[in-house]
């Protein structure tokens, strides 16, 4: 499912910028992901860091 990312830069991270994902449809987060700004550990500028991705279900009863 495509999102619309928000993003911020944080400079005592060494220039890591954090992104919330969020659905353009319903506007529920479904999922986050850092990026590099620089080389680092083997990843290079705008590489993925790690990312996380959410799945909701509204159900009518929970176990």
């Amino acid at each position: 499912m495509p999102g619309v990312a928000f993003g911020r830069t944080e400079a005592l991270r060494g220039g890591e910028r954090t992104e919330i994902i969020v659905s353009p449809d319903t506007g529920l987060v479904i999922g986050e992901r850092a990026l590099a700004d620089v080389n680092v550990f083997g990843f290079g500028p705008e590489e993925v860091v790690s990312s996380t991705a959410i799945e909701t279900t509204v159900v009518d009863a929970a176990p």
